[in-house]
Order: structure tokens, then sequence, then C-alpha cells
């Protein structure tokens, strides 16, 4: 970190790798790195190295472009300005790979306490190798030194990957609420910052 006068420490995640952030003089933003390894069944497994980036206004269409390359129907960047508006704490972070973004989270407070994740995804080549879980460590992170308590999210009952995901990472489920813009059950999760 010598090398970056403006080097700071940024986060350290407990039960999980370091993360730590410098200060890009030249771009003025944030740059995060999370390295990190996990047992499987079968032993050791590598698990990407990605570079998570607090992303500013210039790289957030960064984001956009990995929705679209996700979800359905497609967004324009507008879709996600119109959902900050009157957001306190907006966060978005990107996920890197060789210089290549992979993934995004984004999230905003709910309420005084709460920070909400809202919405993030992987490219499909890039699941199942702890993208994913960098970037959930690195938004409670960020959560947790800017004084939240606790991380909300939400998921439709089918989506079973990111139930277990979210039980995965230690968040309960605080309850269940009809959603009937899509028809199915919404699963409510919680994750407690301060035990």
């Amino acid at each position: 970190m010598d090398s970056h006068p403006e080097a700071l420490k940024f986060y350290t995640v407990t039960n999980g790798p370091i993360f730590s952030t410098f200060i890009d003089g030249a771009n003025r933003r944030s740059i995060a790195t999370i390295a990190a390894r996990s047992t499987n069944l079968g032993g050791l497994r590598t698990v990407a190295q990605a570079d998570i980036i607090i992303a500013d206004d210039k790289l957030r269409p960064q984001a956009v472009e990995l929705y679209n390359a996700i979800f359905r129907p497609k967004r324009e960047l507008e879709f996600f300005k119109r959902r900050f508006l009157g957001r306190y704490n907006s966060l978005t972070l990107i996920a890197r790979v060789d210089d290549r973004p992979v993934g995004f989270w984004v999230g905003f407070e709910l309420k005084p306490g709460m920070f909400y994740h809202w919405l993030g995804a992987v490219l499909p080549d890039f699941r199942r190798k702890g993208i994913g879980r960098q970037l959930q460590e690195a938004q409670q992170a960020w959560a947790k030194d800017h004084g939240y308590e606790y991380v909300r999210c939400e998921c439709m009952n089918h989506q079973r990957e990111f139930v277990h995901f979210a039980v995965t990472l230690g968040y309960d489920i605080v309850g269940i609420r009809w959603d009937s813009t899509h028809a199915d059950n919404l699963v409510v999760f919680e994750r407690n910052l301060i035990e």
C-alpha cells in the first residue's frame, strides 16, 4: 500500500477475506480487491479473485450493461436513476475479473439503520466462483462502515439459488409477502451486521 500515497485501509470482513481499498488519484474512485478460497466436498477449490469497484456516475452504465446481459426485460440507465430518486446512500458495486465487468450489486438505505440490497447478479460463465459472495461481503462491509445495523434483501420464492445463497451467508428469513406484479411470494431476508 506504500506505492499509493493516498491509500487507506477500508474494510476488514470478519469470518472472510480482507477487503481493502485505495483512492485512485486519477479517477477519484474507490477500488477494492477481495481474494478468497473456499472448500468444496472434493477439497479446496479456487475462487475467482475479483476487483470490487464502487461505481460512480461514469461507471454505472457498466452495471446496466451487466443487468441487460442477465435479465429481461432490458432496462435503460434512467430506470436505475428513477429507483435512486429520494434514496439515501445509494451504492453500486461492480465486480471485475481481469478488467472485465462480470457482476454488479446495487443497494440503498431502506430506513435509518437498515441498508437494502436491491439488485445484483453475476454473468453465467462466472457463477459459482465466489464473486456474488465477494460482492455481498463488500456491500455488507460498506453498510456496516456507514453505520447500518442490518442489511435486507428480497427474492421471489421461485429463485431458489438466491434463497440458498442468502441463507448460506447468514441471512434470516424474516417474512413472506405476496407480490401481485409477479404473482409469486416474495421472501424477505435480513442480516444483523452488529452481532
